[in-house]
């Protein structure tokens, strides 16, 4: 068996740090509008991907951090292979932090 993850992919990095605050708020990790620690925030950076540019959101499908019932399952996608993001996916990082509030490139 897998890991137990899916994938949204959207266009920007607004739009991915809103999905990880939602889920954070979801799964009970984001307290008094604070702490949002899911997952980082992860951009593809593969030239020859179609996906190039647009930010992935591990979905998890089991287990304590289980979310994907926020979304409906045709949005959901299996890693494909040609994605090479920016950072890892078992990963938690504080979105709210000064230095992930930037715009990525």
């Amino acid at each position: 068996m897998g890991k137990p993850l899916k994938y949204i992919v959207v266009d920007n990095s607004a739009d991915a740090r809103q999905h990880l605050s939602d889920i954070s708020k979801h799964i009970g990790l984001q307290k008094d509008g604070k702490t949002n620690k899911y997952a980082p925030l992860m951009q593809i950076d593969e030239e020859d991907s179609p996906d190039n540019g647009k930010y992935i959101i591990p979905i998890t499908v089991e287990g304590i951090y289980k979310c994907d019932d926020l979304y409906d399952s045709s949005t959901l996608v299996e890693y494909r292979e040609h994605w090479d993001s920016r950072q890892n996916v078992g990963e938690l990082v504080d979105t709210d932090s000064e230095d992930s509030n930037r715009e990525e490139d």
